[in-house]
């Protein structure tokens, strides 16, 4: 049984998910394992603010998902915690709505995969790889905003915001005087209150908004400092695309940094300041720095 209400998200809307799952699963032997998961939940979107973009907007309340989930990992890694050597790779295959009910209906794909190498001086090299895509079943529907993908921040590329890295947008109008496109809170020049054409564009500066294909990377080099405290210093890179399987490389971000991996008797903690290098494929003009603080020792 679950139940979370994540105002974090985005300073314009808040989401609620409540629901339950039952999971099985299965050692094949010491590295593989197979797995299954069925969950039902209900996700409610609440206190939108009226200037987001509209397909957000017409998100606002709750729905209900069903949904199953298989899984395939291999795992062969020499220690959980710190590791040293070693690889582990995740399949997971995803699916809800249709025979399952509820009002929710997509397929998502994801796999992800981490290889560890032992260096000199106890150091460590760890590389890590992820992709996603997903889709609506009719293919014509967009993915619910709380079934997207979201990039930036500590668990994927750091050097940006929770959620920076994809698409953007704001809602625009247009002035029925001529005045051609407005952002939503600018005056009306000729004060007659009423506009037309209301849309959706990019922006930078926009709400972000998911996206259905994701794939990121991360490199990291670990050295130990003293005793339970080691260094990092790493780059992270990645895409967040608005449609399924579009591996373009438009929203393409690279990050990178430094932090501090500490082993504490509360637990494993990280530390990272993060550097954009560059944002949506360009190159970041300016000195930018993101603080990542996280629980995990590793990817």
């Amino acid at each position: 049984l679950f139940y979370n209400n994540a105002e974090y998200l985005s300073s314009d809307y808040n989401q609620q998910r409540y629901g339950a799952a039952v999971r099985l699963g299965k050692a094949l032997n010491d590295f593989w394992r197979i797995g299954v998961r069925y969950q039902a939940e209900v996700i409610d979107i609440y206190d939108v603010n009226n200037t987001l973009p509209l397909f957000i907007q017409e998100e606002e309340g709750a729905r209900t998902k069903s949904s199953v989930l298989f899984n395939l990992s291999y795992d062969n890694r020499d220690d959980l915690f710190l590791t040293r050597k070693g690889e582990k790779v995740e399949f997971s295959a995803e699916g809800a709505g249709g025979p399952l009910m509820g009002d929710t209906n997509i397929w998502k794909l994801q796999a992800e995969a981490s290889k560890y190498f032992s260096l000199p001086w106890d150091m460590i090299l760890g590389f890590n790889a992820a992709t996603g895509v997903a889709d609506s079943f009719d293919g014509q529907d967009r993915v619910p905003l709380y079934d997207r993908f979201f990039l930036g921040g500590s668990r994927s590329i750091r050097g940006f915001q929770f959620r920076e890295v994809g698409p953007k947008k704001i809602q625009q109008r247009e002035d029925l005087n001529g005045n051609g496109l407005l952002d939503v809170g600018e005056p009306d020049f000729n004060n007659n209150g009423v506009a037309d054409a209301v849309q959706d564009v990019d922006s930078p500066s926009g709400e972000p908004i998911g996206g259905q294909t994701m794939a990121y990377a991360n490199a990291e080099l670990t050295y130990p400092i003293f005793d339970r405290v080691r260094g990092a210093a790493f780059v992270d890179a990645g895409i967040n695309n608005e449609e399924t399987f579009d591996y373009s490389f438009d929203h393409f971000s690279v990050g990178t940094g430094i932090g501090l991996r500490l082993n504490l008797p509360v637990g494993p903690l990280r530390l990272d300041l993060g550097f954009p290098v560059m944002k949506e494929n360009q190159l970041v003009d300016g000195p930018e720095i993101e603080f990542h603080f996280d629980v995990g020792y590793q990817f």
